[in-house]
């Protein structure tokens, strides 16, 4: 009933037999979604008794049993195999021996297949070439030409082959969505607009085109029109993943993280091999302290790739937030490992403090030993005023933290906030948080100057510091 798909034929027989029953959801890559699946019908008795009762008549009527169809379709490769082994015998007979028969274009397009399928992308796209001087629209070549663009990373190398299909055949709307993903990857955007708006002129439901919209729309900064392209894209084909995934990283944008971890979890159910987007929704259950889930992701997403940086700090700072502080300098300095980051590094002291057996000394001589590395000082950048000294002036006091929302530092910081004395102190909070919550709209009420830094560089940062005269 559930099989591990594999390279070998043990593996390939159990994904073709069930996806060809219509059970597919009960195929998986993973060992360990293969023991979730298991555990998950072993537990549902009412499902496996439906699943049982059904199972012989879906196999009745699935291509399993199409013994009559099945034999068709061996007959038609036995009829092919013979006119081709007759024609290579009558060109034989008629051609001279230095003379070669010109290859039809399916035989070109199949070649090109097989050396895509090899690794040879140079290859397959010189014969894609080759059908394209004589058909601009060729789809079959162009789609192929168009996808060993991405792999060599040079998508603009399909662009004038795209150019010269669509003037070729204007009414097709895969060759206008096609030119609109290459230029939109060399950040032709206009231009990309001009060709995605075109194919929804001529096919209103290809979803995958509202994606690529909205994906443009999210980067210009217009979340209403991204979130309505994505919202279509998802009605037009709910198994879009990308589109699925796009929506919730969007909801996760706008603060709705609810919405955000379910759509997120849909577009992985789809497509379960995306290390980023399982890291993402690890970030997500962290955010909303849903510790052991968000762990679950993290090493998810390290088995996905396990030289996936970002998943190794995510999982430290997840363990971290569950004591598991042994197990959280591991993953620190792993991630150092595949890439050294001050952040990184940061972290890695934060976590020294939950451990026995750091003195108050010697942490702070490795505070200092990171700020000497990393922080040897910010070059002014414009010309502020120096602070006043004047005895009895009120000081500009300020708290910096990604943690003005639902999360413990927030918690403790609230009351001081409000108890500091506003005749001696102003109070200022610079917010890294990068998002709200109701916690944070709690703290802007309260009497201090409010500054979101999120999107600021180090630089800017520290010229509103001394704008503010902290």
């Amino acid at each position: 009933m559930v099989s591990l798909a594999g390279d070998r034929h043990a593996g390939r027989m159990g994904l073709s037999l069930l996806n060809a029953v219509g059970l597919g959801k009960f195929v998986t890559s993973d060992p360990g979604e293969y023991v979730a699946i298991c555990a998950r019908l072993a537990r549902d008795h009412a499902k496996l008794a439906t699943l049982r009762a059904g199972l012989r008549e879906r196999m009745q009527k699935s291509p399993l049993m199409d013994k009559i169809g099945f034999s068709r379709k061996l007959e038609s490769c036995y009829l092919e195999m013979w006119d081709r082994y007759r024609s290579s015998h009558v060109a034989a007979a008629v051609v001279p021996a230095q003379a070669k028969p010109e290859s039809s274009q399916a035989e070109i397009l199949a070649r090109a297949r097989r050396l895509n399928a090899m690794g040879d992308i140079a290859g397959a796209a010189r014969l894609c070439r080759e059908v394209l001087r004589l058909q601009p629209d060729q789809l079959d070549a162009l789609s192929l030409l168009w996808e060993a663009s991405y792999k060599e990373n040079d998508p603009g190398a399909a662009v004038d082959w795209l150019v010269k299909a669509a003037a070729a055949n204007s009414a097709e709307a895969e060759i206008h969505h096609m030119l609109g993903c290459a230029l939109q990857a060399q950040e032709k955007i206009d231009d990309a607009f001009v060709s995605f708006n075109r194919a929804i002129e001529l096919q209103p439901g290809l979803a995958k085109t509202h994606n690529n919209l909205g994906c443009m729309f999210e980067a210009a900064g217009k979340l209403a029109e991204a979130e309505q392209r994505y919202r279509q894209a998802v009605h037009l084909d709910p198994g879009l993943a990308h589109a699925r995934y796009n929506l919730g990283n969007l909801c996760k944008q706008k603060g709705e993280a609810a919405q955000a971890i379910e759509h997120i979890e849909q577009a992985l159910a789809m497509e379960p091999e995306h290390a980023d987007w399982r890291s993402n929704l690890g970030n997500l259950q962290y955010g909303r302290l849903m510790l052991d889930e968000s762990v679950g992701n993290f090493q998810a997403s390290i088995g996905i790739d396990p030289r996936y940086d970002r998943a190794y700090v995510n999982l430290g700072a997840a363990l971290v937030m569950l004591g598991r502080v042994p197990e959280a300098e591991r993953a620190f300095r792993k991630a150092l490992e595949l890439k050294p980051e001050p952040q990184t590094e940061s972290w890695l002291l934060l976590q020294r403090h939950y451990r026995d057996g750091a003195d108050a000394r010697s942490l702070f001589d490795m505070h200092r030993a990171w700020a000497k590395r990393h922080a040897g000082g910010l070059v002014r950048g414009t010309g502020h005023h120096e602070r006043a000294i004047t005895p009895g002036r009120r000081i500009n006091v300020a708290y910096v933290s990604p943690d003005f929302v639902r999360h413990p530092v927030a918690y403790f910081i609230e009351p001081v906030l409000a108890a500091h004395d506003r005749s001696a102190f102003n109070v200022f909070c610079y917010s890294n948080a990068g998002r709200e919550d109701e916690v944070t709209l709690r703290l802007k009420g309260a009497p201090v100057c409010w500054r979101d830094i999120s999107t600021l560089s180090d630089a800017d940062v520290a010229d509103q510091v001394r704008a503010d005269s902290i």
